[in-house]
């Protein structure tokens, strides 16, 4: 990103479970090297602070994008996956619907003190969760495999769909 619009976005990279200080994996930089990309990269761990600085946050994969939200719940409404966020596919938009209801209703499911009423939402909860299933079988991922470890092919794969995803979000974004 910095990269390709450095003068339109400030860009700061973080991880969930990023130690500090850490450096990029060789493979990661070949593949950057290779595309001119000069890059001095440490690792940082996501914080408070860098949540709060950000105006949007891409997570890789929706499993990242949750466990942002668990840890930091104010990002909700600025969280997304790269890819989920330029996808305009009309089964995106279903898939985020479903997951916003299914949150919803898990979030109602787990506060519920009346016992009565939890056979009801336990159902709905199900009944949500099936839906959200029932998208992904019909809908390619929103996940973007991370490469960590692989061999330069993958990082080299996941460079070139990073690349076309940054281009889109630039060209979106833009809009």
């Amino acid at each position: 990103m910095k990269q390709r619009a450095g003068d339109q976005y400030e860009v700061k990279s973080a991880g969930l479970f990023a130690q500090r200080g850490q450096s990029a994996h060789p493979n990661a930089m070949k593949v950057l090297a290779d595309h001119g990309i000069t890059h001095h990269h440490t690792s940082q761990p996501l914080t408070k602070d860098l949540v709060d600085w950000a105006d949007v946050i891409f997570t890789m994969t929706e499993g990242h994008k949750n466990a942002l939200i668990q840890q930091f719940p104010e990002a909700i409404q600025k969280t997304a996956t790269l890819k989920g966020y330029v996808s305009a596919d009309e089964d995106w938009k279903l898939w985020k619907e479903a997951m916003a209801e299914y949150q919803m209703k898990k979030a109602i499911y787990t506060n519920e003190k009346d016992k009565a009423k939890t056979s009801e939402l336990e159902q709905e909860l199900w009944e949500a969760e099936a839906r959200i299933h029932t998208l992904e079988y019909t809908t390619n991922s929103i996940d973007i495999e991370d490469p960590f470890g692989g061999s330069e092919e993958v990082y080299q794969e996941v460079f070139e769909e990073l690349q076309a995803l940054i281009d889109q979000f630039i060209k979106k974004d833009g809009e």
